[in-house]
């Protein structure tokens, strides 16, 4: 899939006088950055054990490069010296994440009913902006 005019964020600091040149704030805007291809699949599955207990399995893999991307961004192009971004993954796009959930029920008495449940999630590691300097680490949360 190709994702066209993906949005970007841009910060401009301002000085909190002409005396100090230290930023107290900035005016955030939305630009239109460039375009990205992504490729992806998921697998989801459903199983019911008995009556009463069933559990489900959900796999996604995907992968993501921009092309033709450009960051606004004022501090990535002082401190780093980034602007373009053509190549490199998606940021904060995990290329695996996945799910295992059971949930068992039953009658408690007349029309009441009781279940439980457990879910493990796991999310696979991820670039933390657009420059790809950073991955964060997978983890599982129960």
């Amino acid at each position: 899939m190709k994702w066209n005019n993906l949005p970007s964020s841009s910060a401009l600091p301002v000085p909190i006088s002409a005396t100090n040149p230290t930023p107290s704030t900035a005016f955030t805007g939305l630009l239109s950055a460039g375009n990205a291809k992504l490729h992806g699949v998921e697998f989801e599955a459903t199983g019911i054990l008995t009556d009463h207990w069933d559990v489900n399995f959900r796999a996604n893999y995907q992968s993501g490069t921009y092309e033709n991307y450009i960051q606004g961004l004022v501090s990535t192009s002082l401190v780093l010296g980034l602007r373009g971004f053509s190549g490199k993954h998606l940021a904060r796009v995990p290329t695996w994440s996945g799910s295992i959930s059971s949930t068992y029920r039953d009658e408690l008495k007349g029309e009441w009913n009781w279940f439980v449940r457990g879910d493990a999630n796991y999310v696979g590691s991820a670039w933390d902006s657009e420059a790809n300097i950073v991955r964060s680490d997978a983890y599982v949360r129960v």
